[in-house]
């Protein structure tokens, strides 16, 4: 379906998944695959498939990490990859928003194309 090299590099389901679905969604929205449009689906599904690796580690690990600095100081922390997935949701939002789309589960019936709802009729 989609560029061989990336499938090959992606391994985890949900980043392959994520990169099919949004392949598919551009392709049913604009009919012909850019290689820009390609390069940014290959961004959208690595960062996943690092974003996934994060979380894993993170429930591995915990929330909060305990460090030892010597013998007198030691405490708890946040974990240091919180803010890095936080940062790869964002990059991803941007990518997305970038090629126009738009998952089908957001996408309301009752919504005009302009962006506009029922709450704006009212």
């Amino acid at each position: 379906m989609a560029n061989r090299k990336t499938r090959d590099a992606l391994t985890n389901p949900l980043a392959k998944r994520l990169f099919n679905k949004l392949y598919k969604e551009f392709l049913d929205t604009y009919e012909s695959m850019t290689e820009s449009a390609l390069s940014m689906l290959n961004d959208i599904a690595m960062l996943e498939q690092i974003k996934q690796e994060c979380i894993k580690s993170v429930f591995k690990d915990g929330v909060m990490i305990h460090w030892q600095n010597g013998a007198n100081q030691k405490g708890d922390r946040d974990h240091p990859l919180i803010p890095k997935i936080n940062q790869t949701v964002e990059q991803q939002r941007k990518l997305i928003s970038e090629l126009k789309l738009t998952f089908p589960s957001l996408k309301t019936p009752g919504a005009s194309q302009e962006g506009g709802d029922e709450f704006e009729d009212f």
